[in-house]
């Protein structure tokens, strides 16, 4: 029998190991590595609490874990966003009606679902619920022993004197003064990424926004390395972000690099790539390997990012279930 079970404090030991052993099975490469199902345990609490989630599920059936999952409401945008982890070969659609039952309680019909998953849903279910796949994102680390250091000090040589009329500046934090110039040039590379989405989003991240975001790294002893690009009048024109975390700094996150629409072809991005993780692998020597995401249809980054050494780890794929849909 099929059983959806809310995650938290209240599950006995006999759950807990079980989920135990479904994360082992199915975590990725960066995922902890617990030393005992108490550890797992606690932390899987501490997590919940602090994101105040009450929406986390474990899929039973009889003594096993299917799966897990989870999801976040945005009554702003009617929207809710599963997250979702299934052992593929128990896809079937008394899973998800029971799945979306569960959403269904919590908010109203017309609220749209927005899943994300590394399982690939096949066709049928597809048509029975209405699911249209939005996009694919491909995860890829940069290990230590793959890191290419040679290509990265030809392309800084090269590419800094072609530029020479440029400054490239770091960052772990933004300056008062300049943040309000790089919160505009953030959502200006937000809003021109090459999503390739059935449904996109406007960004507008605001001034507090980033220096919220700065504020609470520095409480969870995280940080943010930015590299910046200024042109000769003093205007930023290409930049890159990677998010460390202090307390265990193994797997950080290259989240953004761009350039502007009309200093592209310069190789500025190349430029970046080559300081930052010059940098983070000095800053860092216990680094294991850097993760980056991209869309799995931009395969120019992909190209270059292959030349630097990364390696494809797994693909997300994104769904939307319109749940008002004749």
């Amino acid at each position: 029998m099929l059983n959806i079970i809310q995650r938290n404090t209240e599950l006995d030991d006999n759950i807990w190991n079980l989920n135990f052993e479904f994360y082992q099975k199915t975590k990725l490469v960066m995922h902890k590595d617990y030393q005992n199902v108490e550890e797992f345990k606690q932390s899987t609490i501490k997590s919940l609490n602090e994101n105040r989630n009450d929406n986390s599920f474990i899929i039973l059936e009889n003594d096993s874990v299917l799966g897990t999952f989870n999801f976040q409401i945005n009554d702003k945008e009617e929207k809710v966003t599963l997250h979702l982890n299934i052992i593929e070969s128990y896809y079937n659609s008394q899973l998800f009606q029971k799945i979306f039952e569960t959403i269904g309680s919590k908010v109203d019909k017309r609220y749209k679902i927005l899943i994300k998953t590394r399982n690939k849903i096949e066709n049928d279910l597809l048509a029975k619920f209405r699911i249209d796949l939005n996009l694919e994102i491909e995860m890829f680390l940069l290990r230590k022993e793959d890191l290419n250091t040679k290509l990265l000090k030809e392309w800084e040589d090269k590419i800094s004197t072609e530029n020479q009329d440029f400054s490239l500046q770091f960052y772990d934090e933004i300056p008062d003064d300049k943040v309000e110039e790089y919160t505009s040039f953030f959502n200006e590379l937000l809003n021109q990424m090459p999503e390739g989405k059935k449904e996109t989003q406007k960004y507008n991240l605001t001034v507090d926004e980033i220096k919220k975001r700065y504020e609470d790294n520095k409480v969870n002893n995280g940080a943010i390395y930015s590299f910046i690009i200024f042109n000769n009048t003093g205007e930023m024109i290409a930049k890159s972000n990677v998010h460390i975390d202090k307390n265990d700094p193994s797997y950080p996150y290259q989240f953004m690099t761009g350039v502007k629409d009309s200093y592209r072809g310069k190789q500025l991005g190349r430029w970046l790539k080559s300081k930052m993780y010059t940098k983070l692998f000095e800053d860092f020597p216990e680094i294991k390997a850097i993760i980056t995401e991209m869309y799995s249809h931009n395969k120019y980054i992909q190209n270059i990012n292959s030349l630097i050494g990364y390696k494809n780890e797994s693909v997300t794929r994104e769904y939307i279930v319109d749940m008002n849909r004749p």
